[in-house]
């Protein structure tokens, strides 16, 4: 069970506020063996290597493998090392030797990657339609936000082959979504039957 701490952590985005958050926690429990990865899972997500500058990786490999699903079907080979380079950089070996405990904590700070992800879908510019001509109707913003959670959950894991290596983030970006949208479930449905009616045809 998380304490309060625990939970605001994962709720905050900014990341300077998270990390004065996450000294504290340190302070505030010693014995949690889990700091440690914690710790690991905030460097690797906003300090690039290259410049030491603070971004937010976790968003642009969530992205990348968004760009990953139109390309998957001509170039699956190339396309499954890259979405196993964007899991690495996401987290993945990093949470993989602490077990369970491991899996939990990688699993909340991918959700709140995810969080930060549906918070800029409600940017301007992701309102509207091919060439920025006319802004979508609600009932269509929400298929498309969908249509990129149903992406990273099903279709591209599916269409890879990788269905277990995406475990920890399917969960993740489904329960986000549906967090988010009380009728999450359904568009997510709706995406799938979209998809498979897709497939038959070709």
């Amino acid at each position: 069970m998380m304490s309060e701490h625990y939970d605001s952590y994962y709720q905050e985005t900014d990341a300077g506020r998270r990390k004065a958050m996450l000294d504290a926690m340190e302070k505030e429990n010693t014995a949690d063996q889990m700091h440690s990865l914690r710790r690991e899972l905030w460097t690797l997500r906003y300090v690039d290597k290259k410049t030491g500058r603070r971004v937010d990786l976790f968003l642009w490999e969530l992205v990348e493998l968004l760009c990953l699903y139109n390309t998957a079907r001509l170039m699956k080979g190339s396309a499954r090392r890259d979405a196993k380079k964007a899991l690495e950089a996401l987290g993945a070996s990093a949470a993989a030797g602490y077990g369970k405990e491991g899996e939990t904590v990688l699993y909340e700070e991918l959700c709140n990657a995810l969080r930060l992800y549906l918070h800029t879908c409600d940017s301007k510019s992701y309102h509207k339609r091919l060439f920025g001509l006319s802004e979508l109707k609600e009932e269509d913003w929400q298929r498309k936000v969908a249509r990129d959670i149903w992406r990273l959950s099903e279709g591209l894991p599916k269409r890879l082959g990788m269905t277990e290596d995406f475990a920890i983030l399917s969960k993740a970006a489904r329960d986000t979504f549906c967090s988010r949208f009380a009728n999450g479930e359904a568009l997510l449905q709706e995406k799938e039957e979209l998809e498979r009616g897709k497939d038959k045809k070709q």
